[in-house]
């Protein structure tokens, strides 16, 4: 198993070229603002080929706008020795004529489940019966026709949000020998055409080609929840205006969620289970306070993948 970390800068790339991970990925799943230029890409590359490791470009979910800008990017780094990860149908569809060096990888923007991309899952499906649930928790892409069908465009690996209810529904993508990449410590719940966090800051987005804004997440949390269908008060009137109603049991349902640039993510707590086809293990740190909390995920890391090692070694055995 392999160990990738997503950063938020090249800056920041170069910092961990001695550091236990394989794969260091520059880009972003959401934002086009992250993507790095081909000279940085190809000087990366340079450097980690001299370490030992394998760099990661990530093309996000893109504008029309910006559209042309990503296809001649990713045309150029088609020959360089590059993984590459598509969140963007547009260019998944081109990448059949491009021909990329090393295959891609279909990114959670595309490859996402209602498991993940719903905070309130659970309530959607209450009434649901296993089989139904099981359904639901699946990738999109977990079908024959499906996964027959992006392999000619030059799809080779699959990104999942590393949760039990996802990885042990992934039979087919296996058989269909497709790698398994699993996030790690976070869910992406959705994303934004308007960046939230420049909303926030009251700044234009443009300003992100001069400097990333986003460089630690931003939290936020439902304090109350809201009906907006007409609703009888005590005398028997109907409102029809929004109500909203505060309650306790709102914070135990919808967990707190993080923004970073125009993506909404929530944080994984059911990550503590093995999973040995999972190829390659994602942690994003821009989740991350600090460089010591980081090795310390590294670590934890590592041990998952010796244990899922040993386990293969086993089962040739045995």
């Amino acid at each position: 198993m392999n160990i990738e970390i997503r950063v938020n800068t090249i800056e920041e790339a170069y910092t961990l070229m001695e550091s236990q991970v394989n794969i260091i990925a520059v880009g972003n799943e959401n934002c086009v603002y992250k993507v790095p230029k081909y000279d940085e890409i190809r000087d990366l590359v340079n450097e980690a080929r001299n370490n030992n490791k394998k760099i990661r470009v990530v093309f996000p979910k893109t504008p029309n706008i910006h559209f042309d800008n990503m296809l001649e990017l990713l045309e150029k780094i088609a020959n360089l020795d590059v993984l590459v990860t598509i969140n963007d149908y547009g260019l998944m569809f081109r990448a059949k004529d491009i021909k990329l060096m090393n295959g891609f990888a279909i990114g959670r923007v595309l490859a996402f489940s209602l498991l993940t991309s719903s905070p309130w899952y659970d309530l959607l499906v209450e009434g649901e019966n296993q089989e139904i649930k099981k359904a639901l928790a699946t990738s999109n892409m977990d079908s024959t026709y499906k996964l027959d069908f992006v392999k000619t465009l030059g799809a080779n690996e699959i990104e999942i949000e590393y949760l039990k209810e996802v990885c042990e529904n992934t039979e087919r993508i296996i058989e269909k020998t497709f790698k398994l990449s699993a996030h790690y410590e976070s869910c992406l719940v959705g994303y934004s055409r308007c960046c939230p966090v420049k909303k926030m800051l009251q700044e234009e987005t443009s300003t992100c080609a001069e400097e990333i804004a986003c460089s630690e997440p931003y939290y936020i949390e439902f304090k109350e929840k809201f009906n907006t269908i007409p609703v009888q008060n005590k005398k028997n009137n109907y409102n029809s205006m929004t109500h909203y109603v505060e309650d306790e049991l709102v914070k135990k349902i919808f967990t707190p969620l993080m923004v970073v640039g125009n993506g909404l993510y929530k944080k994984n707590e059911n990550n503590n289970f093995e999973y040995k086809n999972v190829s390659t293990m994602i942690i994003n740190s821009v989740f991350y306070d600090d460089k010591e909390h980081l090795e310390n995920v590294f670590e934890l890391l590592k041990i998952k993948k010796e244990i899922s090692e040993c386990s293969i070694v086993k089962k040739q055995i045995g």
